[in-house]
């Protein structure tokens, strides 16, 4: 059986792993809270989608999921200019060896 990306518990080294097949110089739109966002097209590829709700709530499975990532350092990796695959792979790639 071929793997699956969507068995992936959200992490970090999943994170990183699905960045590196995105095309490092596409942009992403870090305010825009539609599920096309770094985390939400992330989330997304690995069978977490994306409810009309997960914007405007506070408390979302997107929240607890960051949480369990490593919390305030992966918001870190999406919301740094510039906003394109290949620099948010640097960041991750930079909080990785750290932690």
């Amino acid at each position: 059986m071929l793997y699956d990306p969507k068995w992936n518990k959200p992490s970090l080294a999943g994170l990183i792993a699905w960045l590196k097949t995105m095309p490092p110089e596409q942009t992403y739109n870090f305010a825009k809270c539609d599920g096309t966002c770094l985390f939400g097209q992330y989330m997304s590829s690995i069978g977490i989608g994306w409810t009309d709700d997960m914007g405007s709530n506070s408390r979302t499975p997107y929240t607890d999921t960051l949480r369990t990532m490593g919390g305030f350092e992966v918001q870190i990796i999406a919301s740094t200019s510039p906003f394109t695959f290949g620099a948010a792979l640097e960041r991750a790639r930079s909080y990785h060896v750290a932690s």
